[in-house]
């Protein structure tokens, strides 16, 4: 079936098409109000290398601050870190890694969350947390307080940005069942419409090519001599003869 097709029978079965459509539309506004917006902050961290000139830090060996900057971010997205985050109302969804657009050694922290709010408490209380964790990292190596890396904190987001990705995912998938859903009610409809028409067609004929004078009639069958029959609307037509004709003198 082309699509031609299958709108012409849209546009013919107009009053099923208008009913998908409803629904369709319904649908679509569910899923929205189902599948609200989220809300995302940004912060970042740069580390700043040690005041000393020749460091005793065994992390600037590892082949400069982007990759203490990793070791960081792993630290930093341990399950401590969660735990402490939920507890302090924020969400866990939120990522801590090196920004890989920037060739300095700069920290990454992003959270996501249901409301504003929350996705602000949680980056700031990854930032807070990231000093400590980086002191405890080299505190624990023995690691002399001048030789430390320390972080400066870039930029922090003071109000939320709104995602509305999963929220448009979700309507473009409804409106997408619904005018299936649409389409495959209508071509139902169509057929059994089709298969009555034709189921009266079958048993009444068309009443359109009846003869609107001899329908007034019914046939019935009346018995005769020798098994014969003969109808009422003959008996009328002979009634109607015998008293027309005029008796004669």
């Amino acid at each position: 079936m082309s699509l031609s097709s299958i709108w012409r029978i849209m546009l013919r079965r107009w009053y099923v098409t208008l009913f998908g459509l409803v629904f369709t539309a319904a649908l679509t506004v569910g899923a929205g109000i189902l599948s609200p917006p989220t809300y995302e902050a940004d912060a970042s961290v740069l580390l700043i290398p040690p005041k000393t000139a020749q460091s005793v830090n065994p992390f600037m060996g590892l082949g400069g601050l982007q990759e203490v900057a990793d070791v960081v971010s792993r630290a930093a997205s341990d399950a401590k870190t969660t735990d402490a985050l939920l507890a302090a109302g924020g969400t866990a969804q939120y990522a801590v890694g090196r920004d890989t657009s920037s060739t300095g050694p700069i920290i990454l922290i992003t959270a996501t969350a249901d409301s504003a709010q929350q996705a602000l408490l949680s980056v700031k209380f990854l930032v807070d947390r990231l000093g400590p964790s980086l002191e405890a990292l080299q505190s624990a190596k023995d690691v002399p307080l001048e030789s430390f890396i320390t972080q400066y904190d870039l930029s922090s987001d003071q109000t939320a940005k709104v995602q509305r990705k999963a929220q448009l995912r979700s309507c473009i998938t409804a409106a997408a069942l619904g005018i299936l859903f649409t389409v495959l009610l209508v071509a139902f409809a169509e057929k059994i419409l089709r298969r009555r028409g034709a189921g009266n067609e079958s048993t009444g004929g068309d009443p359109s090519t009846a003869d609107p004078h001899e329908s007034r009639y019914s046939t019935t069958t009346y018995p005769g001599s020798g098994g014969g029959s003969r109808s009422r609307v003959a008996s009328r037509r002979n009634r109607r003869a015998t008293t027309r004709r005029p008796d004669r003198v």
